[in-house]
């Protein structure tokens, strides 16, 4: 009588001895044996022993066993050697993506996973790279719509530089640092304030004490151990800046002290109508969106060809 609605239930087939397509029962499963995801099965559950020549050891239900359509027969083996019709397809010599199947994969290349799964095909696959890569995969991981597994990681390790479809060549190198350490990096934010404090919160050309930026002296590409350092830290106006990487360093490929110097040199001989005229093609936007500054250098460049220092120096 079940305790829960009082029910007479009737008592439970012994389905010891029994065979069922490969399967032999062999013995009801004890809870122990059933693991966690399907323990709630456990007084339903027998094991198994498939007639294959690994002659494997399953759990599996009793509906399982009887069921009229869809019923377990076999540990698996049964599909992946195709005796299934209708429910094996053999891929080998196919191609997906990078992918192109050898054969079917041995229960000895098979890992701990994969041999746990019973319903699925695997196959050794081989990468088209350099290194031929081999690998063991499914069938639905190979033959899935929105495939993840494309190549054995090939395809990744080439995607950098030009070859990245997000690739910007607007952008110089001392950007491209900045956005893999990151804008938002608690240690550039202390080495900011750090080098604003040092120059008093004020321009070293122009004295502005508004819309500041930091620019390391020796760039974070070329010193990584001074990329943190407070003295190699310079405070310029914003619009200074944005003026340094887009026009007379822009794509550089490192910036020194020398370069730094020669920039502070050069700017500071500028006339102020000169620097209102650069002003006025600059916003106040972060240095670090400096590509999106792109256009202006054409018009930058004919406005500073007025000054004798800039042509001395950058335009010989």
């Amino acid at each position: 009588m079940s305790q829960k609605t009082g029910v007479i239930m009737p008592p439970r087939l012994d389905l010891t001895g029994h065979s069922y397509g490969k399967l032999t029962v062999l013995r009801l499963a004890d809870k122990s044996e059933v693991p966690p995801p399907r323990r709630h099965l456990g007084p339903s559950m027998w094991v198994c022993q498939c007639s294959c020549e690994d002659e494997t050891v399953v759990l599996v239900t009793g509906n399982k066993l009887r069921a009229k359509s869809g019923a377990t027969t076999s540990c698996g083996c049964a599909v992946r050697s195709g005796s299934r019709s209708g429910k094996f397809v053999d891929l080998t010599g196919h191609k997906y993506h990078r992918w192109t199947v050898i054969r079917m994969a041995q229960p000895s290349e098979l890992t701990v996973a994969q041999k746990k799964d019973s319903r699925g095909v695997y196959w050794l696959c081989q990468c088209s790279c350099e290194d031929k890569t081999m690998r063991v995969l499914s069938s639905g991981r190979l033959r899935a719509k929105r495939n993840t597994n494309k190549s054995c990681g090939c395809i990744r390790r080439e995607m950098v530089g030009i070859n990245n479809p997000r690739y910007n060549p607007n952008l110089s190198d001392e950007d491209r640092m900045m956005m893999r350490v990151g804008i938002n990096d608690s240690r550039l934010k202390v080495w900011r304030n750090e080098v604003l404090a040092m120059h008093g919160k004020r321009c070293v050309i122009t004295g502005a004490d508004q819309y500041l930026d930091c620019h390391h002296i020796s760039s974070m590409l070329g010193a990584p151990a001074l990329r943190f350092d407070p003295k190699n830290g310079l405070v310029l106006d914003r619009r200074i800046h944005n003026l340094f990487h887009s026009v007379l360093f822009y794509g550089a490929k490192l910036s020194s002290p020398s370069m730094v110097n020669e920039f502070v040199r050069v700017v500071r001989s500028f006339s102020e109508s000169t620097l209102e005229k650069v002003y006025s093609l600059f916003d106040m936007k972060p240095s670090h969106q400096i590509f999106k500054f792109a256009h202006n250098i054409n018009r930058i460049g004919e406005v500073l060809l007025g000054e004798p220092q800039y042509r001395r120096v950058y335009a010989a």
